[in-house]
């Protein structure tokens, strides 16, 4: 039987372990709805210091949270609600799942579509972002919806790089997104949680509530919230490469020594989990004049070849 979990409270480091609990351990399809308190989520990739203003976070008391899933920051309030569906991996369909979100804004009365690599769009705009993750035996497909979020902090937390701003053909975060009350005014984030439950229903069979086990969460929530894994260590490299890519923004480090590739770490919005591993192990003990030749013969890494042109 399908089961629904919704957590009664803002932390970003419990919501996000909550998930992480789930995604271990669940054994039916899952839908956990969750709310953040002023907090910047970056992506598993991402470096931090390049994704957000954090002198303007810690003056305005925006945590810095990071996720374990890819693709890029984003800005959470309590203006917006974040979705999860684990998913057992013989039943995951990002397809089916989508249909549920884009059911559930129907049933409100917004069309909305699927758009970019992982974006809710509503009239070309984005309302919304998703990402994924597979486990041994569940999938995480993980998302937000727009609905009143403070568009003009979210602007000042956020410093995309302008690579990303320059691609889209616009200056701001705040032209970038749309919230659904600037559609329906009334809208509120209980109205939103409550038709996805529905739609959820719809698709899955109708699911059994289950409750916030906070208990259970409290040794994961240390594990977010921990400066580590946050920050994370940013060894020096001798060479950084950044471009936007059909994948994503991304930069390639490099530490080089007499000309051979010592080092090397990926960046980035992509949402690719093994990518950056897989490339460290092909360029380490490469020539760096042989980088492009390295790249463009894996099939994996070739969408990444056009980064050795900005050497």
């Amino acid at each position: 039987m399908p089961i629904t979990i919704s957590s009664p409270g803002h932390d970003p480091y419990l919501n996000l372990a909550a998930e992480a609990h789930m995604l271990e351990n669940s054994r039916e399809p899952a839908l956990y709805l969750w709310v953040n308190r002023p907090s910047v989520i970056i992506g598993r990739n991402q470096n931090i210091y390049k994704e957000c203003d954090l002198s303007f976070m810690s003056e305005n008391d925006i945590l810095p949270v990071r996720r374990l899933t890819g693709g890029g920051a984003v800005y959470h309030d309590t203006g917006n609600l974040n979705y999860s569906f684990v998913i057992p991996n013989t039943q995951y369909d990002v397809k089916r799942q989508n249909s549920v979100v884009l059911t559930a804004l129907k049933g409100l009365g917004i069309r909305a579509t699927s758009g970019g690599r992982n974006d809710i769009e509503v009239n070309s705009i984005k309302a919304g972002g998703a990402a994924y993750k597979r486990s041994r035996d569940n999938s995480l497909h993980h998302g937000t919806i727009l609905i009143a979020l403070d568009k003009e902090t979210a602007s000042r937390a956020l410093t995309p790089s302008h690579l990303k701003l320059n691609a889209k053909g616009v200056d701001s975060v705040k032209r970038r997104i749309l919230n659904l009350s600037e559609i329906i005014p009334s809208l509120t984030v209980s109205d939103v949680a409550a038709a996805l439950k529905r739609a959820f229903g719809e698709e899955y069979g109708v699911p059994r509530a289950i409750p916030f086990d906070e208990a259970a969460y409290r040794s994961g929530a240390a594990f977010f919230s921990g400066k580590n894994f946050i920050f994370g260590s940013d060894p020096p490299f001798d060479l950084t490469l950044e471009a936007r890519l059909d994948i994503g923004t991304v930069a390639l480090a490099l530490s080089v020594k007499n000309g051979v590739i010592t080092d090397a770490s990926l960046s980035g919005d992509y949402l690719d989990e093994e990518l950056g591993a897989e490339l460290r192990s092909a360029l380490v003990g490469t020539k760096l004049k042989d980088l492009k030749l390295t790249l463009s013969l894996n099939a994996r890494l070739n969408a990444l070849s056009p980064l050795a042109d900005r050497i």
